[in-house]
């Protein structure tokens, strides 16, 4: 398991690594996620495209950051393509 830091900015901000208990919890909820995908023999890219869609619930501007890294985790651990935006139609 890869571990990435993102330092806080400024006096009294919290670093937020894979130690912190939000970036924990949204990792072992992504990894369930993607097992369950594997489970059903979803290919990288669906699986990709399916945790790049999860969202927690009422999350605040920290719990949105941590799911960030969080994914950003999940995706290099276990070698996911990065989610593709579709392309736009042509006018």
């Amino acid at each position: 398991m890869t571990l990435s830091k993102l330092p806080g900015k400024g006096r009294g901000h919290k670093s937020l690594d894979l130690r912190n208990a939000d970036v924990g919890e949204a990792y072992m909820k992504l990894q369930q996620a993607y097992m369950d995908g594997q489970d059903k023999g979803m290919t990288p890219a669906q699986l990709s495209h399916k945790l790049e869609h999860m969202r927690p619930a009422g999350a605040d501007r920290h719990l949105q950051l941590a799911w960030a890294i969080a994914k950003k985790e999940i995706f290099a651990d276990y070698e996911l393509p990065a989610a593709v935006a579709p392309a736009k139609p042509k006018a």
